[in-house]
């Protein structure tokens, strides 16, 4: 009985020994199972990463240049259009260059075709970081310069009428004064399309506004210079009225 019951450990003893060598033979190839199994996923996370990164960029690549083909086309029509009105300024100016009456009139087209350095200025500001500021201060310069220039007509007209002592004379010179009155009023409605052009520029996306923004800006600038146009229609008449005048004082 002895014999037997030893044996018996014995074997119980092995019994336990070989399910545990088992246990860990199983544990062991579950767990490289597990390790095999982790690092497909990291890897598949990895090209994953990269793929979407990849499309991201591309995607990027994409939206960045159909942005800049926008503003590429809408620099382009925006300069085309001042070339526009200043090839018509030009032609005005050289058929008033010889004529001596109109020289107040000349004054004030010129000093409008000398906004287009400005628009110029304006189109270089819309394309910088710094747009928000030097948009204030280009705003405040074209508003400013062009109130000293009114004034300074209006002077100038002031001047005409003491000098010419006759009613139609003087009622024609001073209708220049209301033709730069209408200057101003374009001017105050330049000023507004600015502040609108800088609210909307703050929107990097919003080219439709934008571009209506600029539109009604240049609007407004043709619209001043078409006053001038009326103004110097003025000019004109009151010219035919003074040299009606000196014939008939000859």
């Amino acid at each position: 009985m002895g014999i037997i019951k030893e044996l018996t450990v014995t074997q119980i003893t092995g019994i336990i020994a070989a399910f545990l060598v088992v246990v860990i033979i199983t544990l062991i190839i579950i767990i490289s199972h597990m390790r095999k199994k982790i690092t497909k996923i990291k890897f598949d996370a990895k090209e994953s990463a990269e793929e979407n990164k990849k499309a991201f960029l591309q995607e990027k690549d994409i939206l960045i240049a159909n942005n800049n083909a926008e503003i590429s086309a809408l620099k382009l029509e925006y300069e085309k259009r001042i070339q526009e009105v200043k090839e018509t300024i030009d032609k005005r100016r050289d058929v008033l260059a010889n004529k001596s009456e109109k020289n107040l009139i000349i004054d004030v087209i010129n000093a409008l075709d000398g906004q287009n350095d400005k628009l110029d200025r304006i189109e270089k500001v819309l394309y910088s970081d710094q747009f928000g500021k030097q948009l204030e201060d280009l705003k405040q310069s074209f508003i400013s310069e062009l109130g000293r220039f009114s004034f300074s007509v209006n002077d100038q007209v002031d001047q005409l009428c003491e000098r010419l002592n006759n009613t139609d004379v003087i009622s024609a010179i001073s209708n220049i004064g209301s033709g730069i009155n209408d200057i101003n009023d374009s001017v105050s409605s330049i000023e507004s399309d600015v502040e609108e052009i800088k609210t909307s520029i703050c929107d990097k996306y919003s080219y439709d506004s934008l571009a209506s923004n600029i539109s009604s800006l240049e609007s407004e600038i043709i619209s001043a210079r078409e006053a001038a146009e009326s103004a110097k229609e003025e000019a004109e008449s009151a010219r035919w009225a003074a040299e009606q005048l000196q014939y008939n004082n000859n």
